[in-house]
């Protein structure tokens, strides 16, 4: 009896190892995924508030970055300073894996969208010696220049800040991490790559909003990259090649080329006065050597309607003389 006790208890602990273990499993697995789709949320949410501050900031690195992290609080709610909490994450990462625990990558404007579309004439881009494209009237510069000659592409898809986010996100079930390491032969980007070797899985997300301001061609920092070369160097050194703004003549132009527009405009020619009226007119009978005026044929005066009168003094103001 006492034998047959014996193994009916060790029948019954096997029997428990065999359905608690898979449910252990599941159970934790469960957790890290509900924990990192709620991760995900958060980053979007912290993404879009970055796209906000980069749209009426110039597409401004710094200020993306700074209202990025700001917005990553609510992810370490748990703790009781979670900005300190967060701080000491990133250092981790950052100490880990020598990378940054996120990065922003701006993927528009490209630098084809600033050699087609820059305005050297704005204030913002007065004030920093960069590349700036004009934000306003947007609808009549694309009717105006249409698809640039580099990026081909509308001035539209210029005013569009586009955002690609990768974000390091550390496992807390055990095991995981080493999942995530066998997962970094499958990719061969060397940042994502960098991050799986390390057990930490990149939590990536796309974005896109369009500008509320100027956007600038800004040069790159360590968190928010930027598609495009040096700015310094390409404001000193301006290519022949590279497409300058055309001069206007409608009444979307800006004051500055209005200007100059008028500055080189010929003066009109003034008209001269009407004869006065001649109070002898011909009989019916037409006087030896009369010849009678000829009126002018139709021909003439379409020919005369098409052709755009440049020296007209409305030209440029209410008037879009091509």
């Amino acid at each position: 009896m006492l034998t047959s006790f014996f193994y009916r208890q060790a029948f019954s602990s096997t029997e428990f190892l065999l359905t608690a273990i898979p449910t252990l499993l599941l159970g934790m697995g469960g957790y890290e995924l509900t924990r990192w789709h709620h991760t995900r949320h958060l980053l979007n949410l912290a993404l879009v508030e970055a796209a906000r501050a980069g749209s009426v900031h110039h597409a401004m690195p710094e200020q993306i970055a700074h209202h990025f992290e700001q917005a990553l609080d609510p992810l370490f709610a748990s703790a009781p300073d979670p900005s300190k909490q967060k701080q000491r994450y990133l250092q981790k990462v950052e100490n880990i894996t020598q990378l940054p625990a996120w990065r922003i990558i701006l993927q528009s404007p490209t630098h084809e969208h600033f050699l087609d579309f820059h305005r050297k004439d704005l204030d913002i881009a007065q004030q920093t010696g960069l590349y700036a494209i004009d934000n306003n009237y947007q609808k009549e510069q694309h009717h105006r220049k249409g698809l640039g000659s580099l990026s081909q592409e509308s001035i539209y898809e210029a005013n569009t800040l586009s955002m690609s986010l990768s974000y390091a996100y550390e496992p807390i079930v055990p095991g995981m991490k080493f999942l995530f390491k066998q997962l970094r032969h499958f990719y061969t980007e060397a940042h994502t790559a960098t991050l799986l070797s390390h057990g930490f899985l990149p939590i990536q997300h796309d974005l896109s909003i369009s500008m509320q301001s100027h956007p600038v061609q800004w040069q790159s920092t360590t968190k928010v990259i930027t598609s495009h070369p040096s700015t310094k160097a390409i404001t000193t050194n301006h290519p022949s090649h590279i497409p300058t703004t055309e001069v206007c003549h409608g009444i979307w132009c800006d004051p500055h080329t209005q200007s100059t527009v008028s500055a080189n405009r010929t003066s009109l020619p003034t008209p001269s006065s009407p004869s006065s009226p001649s109070n002898t007119y011909p009989s019916s009978t037409p006087a030896q050597g009369y010849t009678p005026p000829t009126e002018e044929t139709p021909s003439t005066v379409e020919n005369a309607t098409t052709v755009p009168d440049h020296n007209h003094p409305l030209c440029g103001i209410s008037l879009c003389c091509a």
